[in-house]
């Protein structure tokens, strides 16, 4: 415990740092511009939607129940198309999302912190705590999107912009720790 107190400011730093390179990647450089693409008679499904009154939320078509999955009319469904799945969002606010993500970033560099000051000695070398905190750094970044890019058909555009965050934000963050990795 004594080692993570004083890993405090490199954990403020490390999730800084990936917060503002998230806000550089979508708002300023755009890395992000290509991962998705405008719908196709995009004003008629929008104005379906609102005539629907469908709630914000998560939908995937066509919908079925677990007990429905063999159901030969759900099979066909399924082969026939379209299939996929919508996110309707609600009230959209700019600070609570960019907050909520400052959150997720230092819950990410306090989690490093922990696995590299159980792992890793005081006076470790630049190179073994980037070597250790870069390989969680990138597994926290990176993997946990990967079944979802993989079930929902992401495109390349985004399989780039994701590899492109993933090894900014996990070496970034190695490397803000292994900088500031306190000496014996």
């Amino acid at each position: 415990m004594d080692m993570l107190m004083k890993l405090w400011l490199a954990i403020l730093a490390a999730g800084a740092g990936a917060w503002v390179w998230g806000f550089l990647s979508y708002a300023v450089l755009g890395v992000h511009g290509g991962d998705s693409k405008k719908l196709p008679a995009e004003e008629s499904l929008l104005a379906e939607i609102k005539r629907a009154g469908i709630p914000p939320g998560e939908y995937q078509f066509p919908w079925v129940e677990k007990a429905q999955q063999k159901d030969p009319e759900v099979q066909r469904k399924w082969k026939e198309g379209p299939v996929g799945q919508i996110n309707l969002w609600g009230p959209f606010s700019i600070p609570r999302n960019m907050l909520a993500t400052f959150v997720v970033n230092l819950a990410v560099a306090f989690l490093t912190a922990y696995i590299g000051a159980e792992t890793l000695p005081a006076g470790s070398g630049f190179s073994k705590v980037f070597q250790v905190l870069g390989t969680v750094g990138v597994l926290a970044y990176g993997a946990s999107s990967l079944p979802n890019m993989i079930w929902f058909q992401a495109r390349a555009p985004r399989w780039r912009s994701h590899l492109i965050d993933t090894l900014i934000l996990g070496l970034g963050t190695a490397a803000i720790f292994a900088a500031m990795w306190p000496q014996a």
